[in-house]
């Protein structure tokens, strides 16, 4: 029997990223922050 390991996952649409997020997480368990890096950081 041959396993796969999975190191990265996405979710094929934001309903589906909310109910998969919903099995590891509870409400209040996540944050938002902004790194300081990121205002220095622009596209081209």
């Amino acid at each position: 029997m041959a396993l796969g390991r999975n190191l990265v996952h996405a979710s094929d649409a934001p309903e589906t990223a909310a109910r998969e997020v919903a099995i590891f997480f509870r409400e209040g368990e996540l944050i938002s922050f902004e790194r300081a890096l990121d205002r220095w950081v622009l596209e081209g």
